[in-house]
């Protein structure tokens, strides 16, 4: 088991995304970086681990999310434009 730190994107102006990641990866923090249309994720990871889809859910406030019993929401982003935007794990498939 070889357990290791990796950062990830996410584009925000996508309503769902699905990044491939090993299984069980655990978030510990995303943040935007330079204003870009784009937040990143890091997560503590078993490199030996087999890569399953992770999926990610970006939403603003009044849009609706999956609730289900994987969900986990991860915080609050805020662009340059001061859009905000909230950040759900859906977790793995």
């Amino acid at each position: 088991m070889s357990i290791t730190v990796h950062k990830y994107t996410i584009d925000i102006m996508e309503k769902y995304t699905q990044i491939p990641m090993p299984k069980n990866a655990r978030i510990i923090n995303f943040k935007s970086q330079n204003w870009l249309p784009y937040v990143y994720i890091w997560a503590i990871i078993d490199t030996n681990a087999p890569i399953i889809e992770h999926q990610f859910r970006i939403a603003t406030n009044t849009h609706s999310i999956p609730i289900k019993e994987t969900t986990t929401y991860l915080g609050m982003g805020i662009d340059e434009d001061k859009f905000s935007y909230h950040l759900f794990d859906l977790g793995e498939e």
